[in-house]
């Protein structure tokens, strides 16, 4: 039989029969045998054959092996004739590598990246293969790969992969070929990760903030746990200034606090676990503009024109005046009138100052301090007397235009002094009398003196008395008029209705003398009444009595009553008690007897003075009964009256 006169070996790409993908093949071809009916062929992994992975026969001179061998293998053919009888095996051929991992292309070994954004990735690339359908890239701190820190695998060989931290990594690519096995790994390259410039966020380039507390902020790193920021402030023409604040902050921001307005420029550093810094920054700046001026600040005490220190000039003085908002601290200036400009402002920390004087007439401003030490704009200049100015005009104002006599009746006084200037004053300690009557409780006021003027017990003959008040060899006058203290003596008219609670409702009248006796407490009345009333009824026809009778009765009550006054305001309230006697007249058909029998009354009342009187409004619970031989009848009960008494 002829032998094999060539071989050949090639690697095909061809459809898939389903899904139209790429499938790779190793295809065998040698020159065909006259008079074969057919070859035998042998493919193992060593050129012995020991142990062939493919042992087949077929009838063309050509074969379609469907693995791609990931290391070297050996094939060799040999005919077969009709009659089963073969050929000598041909040459043995070797069939190379095919699936080999993709070599990494970039970064290249040793690289360094630079982490300044959240999250960092890196592109990776490596080298195309037609026999692989995707493509994978591992990281690992290990050289070996002992254990991988992050992959990714994607269908092209540029692949992004996000840094798993800082420091020294490996990395290295694999692929998976078109019949899902993996290729064995590259080989690894080294790459380090190092940490970048940060970003910054806010304020933005040359914003304009309100001076005070500036917040600084930047971006975020993950694998990032202390920042180093530092501050300084430029110089009026934007040359490098002075260090103004430096921190090192566990946050992505800082709050920095100027003593001053101006241009500030600042950077920010990553801070790495073992404590060492990053590069800086861009550097940024910031302008810290000035607070608007503080408003003036409204002067409290001591008032204009008011007078202080009266009674001891060597007492200090507070100057007081109303905070203002976002002040830290205050500037007073107190001098002669005319003379504030002259003379060195007072530092105060709050709205108050005390200071000691000298005496005679001062004038005091106050203005505000702000955080950056600017000052606001002067109060409104007040002027005050401090000490005991003379006094040269009194206002006596008493509260009542007349009193009566009586030693009793009394009024408030209000005294006001003024010197040259118009002004107000407190004086010395005064001397307040009276020509008729007395004055008590001399007092100093807010803004003067109070006392009580108490009218005298009998009418003067000038009809009237003067208030006479002196300071200091002034004096001043005011009048109060009196008048006679009225009747102790009223007579008065009630008028209401009696009711007996039983069978009696009836009107009735009643005429009272009262007398308001001196004691106690001026609030006692004592009053003598007499009143009627009267009632009828018919007697029916009954046993003993052929016809019905008219029988009636007339009661008159005759009381003494002593009674308390509560004046509250415009009306006064009264309540007391009272006995007497019931005058009763019985009459039935031609009979009538008159009887007299003990009462006692318990009454409650109001009064308002009108015209020469009062009038006055009652309610009076007696109780009382008349027994004769004509019959019987309750006369207590309850009165509801009113009426009108009068003084003379």
């Amino acid at each position: 039989m002829a032998t094999l006169a060539s071989l050949a070996t090639a690697l095909t790409l061809l459809a898939g029969p389903a899904t139209g993908e790429p499938v790779a093949r190793v295809v065998l071809r040698w020159q065909a045998v006259a008079g074969a009916a057919g070859y035998e062929l042998q493919i193992a992994p060593d050129p012995s054959f020991a142990a062939p992975v493919v042992a087949e026969r077929v009838e063309v001179p050509g074969y379609r092996w469907v693995e791609i061998p990931a290391s070297r293998h050996y094939w060799r053919v040999r005919s077969v004739d009709r009659d089963g009888r073969t050929g000598p095996w041909s040459e043995v051929r070797p069939i190379e590598v095919a699936l080999t991992p993709p070599d990494p292309v970039s970064p290249a070994d040793g690289a360094q990246l630079k982490w300044d954004d959240e999250q960092v990735t890196a592109v990776f690339s490596c080298t195309r293969s037609e026999l692989l359908r995707a493509y994978t890239v591992e990281l690992a701190r290990d050289p070996d790969f002992a254990a991988v820190d992050a992959s990714s695998t994607a269908g092209t060989p540029r692949l992004i992969v996000p840094l798993p931290g800082l420091g020294v990594f490996w990395w290295r690519t694999r692929g998976t070929a078109l019949s899902g096995r993996e290729t064995a790994p590259s080989r690894a390259r080294r790459l380090e990760v190092l940490i970048g410039r940060p970003r910054l966020l806010a304020p933005g380039p040359s914003e304009e903030v309100p001076f005070g507390p500036v917040v600084l902020r930047w971006q975020a790193w993950t694998p990032v746990q202390r920042w180093r920021v530092a501050v300084e402030r430029l110089g009026p023409d934007g040359s490098e200034g002075v260090p103004a604040w430096q921190a090192e902050v566990g946050a992505v921001e800082a709050q920095f606090v100027p003593r001053r307005p101006g241009r500030y420029r600042w950077i920010v550093s990553a801070v790495t676990a073992d404590g060492i810094a990053g590069p800086p920054s861009e550097p940024r700046d910031v302008e810290v503009t000035p607070p608007p001026p503080l408003l003036a600040p409204q002067p409290l005490t001591p008032v204009a024109g008011g007078v202080v220190g009266e009674g001891d000039p060597s007492v200090p003085v507070a100057l007081t005046w109303k905070a203002v908002p976002e002040a830290t601290g205050y500037e007073v200036q107190v001098a002669a009138p005319g003379n504030l400009d002259a003379v060195p402002p007072l530092a105060a920390p709050t709205p108050r100052l005390s200071l000691t004087l000298p005496p005679g007439a001062l004038a005091w401003r106050a203005r505000a301090l702000d955080r950056a030490g600017g000052v606001g704009r002067w109060s409104e200049t007040e002027i005050f007397f401090h000490g005991r100015p003379p006094s040269v005009r009194a206002e006596i104002e008493p509260g009542a235009g007349s009193l009566v006599a009586d030693g009793r009746d009394s009024t408030s006084i209000a005294v006001h002094l003024f010197d040259a200037e118009g002004r107000r004053v407190r004086g010395a300690p005064l001397t307040v009398t009276a020509t008729e009557g007395r004055v008590v409780g001399l007092a100093q006021a807010e803004e003067g003196w109070t006392a009580r003027y108490v009218a005298p017990d009998r009418m003067p003959p000038a009809g009237h008395s003067e208030i006479v008040v002196e300071d200091r060899g002034f004096m001043a006058r005011a009048p109060v008029g009196l008048r006679a203290p009225p009747s102790r003596w009223r007579v008065g008219l009630l008028a209401g209705w009696q009711t007996n609670l039983a069978s009696v409702s009836a009107p009735s009248a009643f005429v009272e003398v009262l007398w308001h006796a001196p004691w106690p407490w001026d609030r006692l009345l004592l009053a003598a009444r007499a009143g009627t009333w009267a009632t009828s009824a018919v007697v029916p026809a009954q046993p003993g009595l052929p016809a019905p009778l008219q029988a009636s009765a007339r009661v008159v009550p005759l009381a003494l009553l002593a009674l308390l006054e509560r004046p509250l305001g415009r009306v006064a309230v009264y309540g007391g008690a009272g006995v007497g006697i019931n005058l009763t007249r019985l009459a039935v058909g031609q009979d009538a007897s008159l009887v007299a029998a003990p009462s006692a009354t318990l009454l409650l009342g109001v009064s308002s003075a009108l015209g020469p009187g009062e009038i006055f409004a009652e309610a009076d619970a007696g109780v009382g009964r008349v027994d004769a031989a004509l019959g019987r009848l309750r006369t207590g009960g309850l009165l509801v009256g009113a009426g009108y008494r009068y003084r003379p």
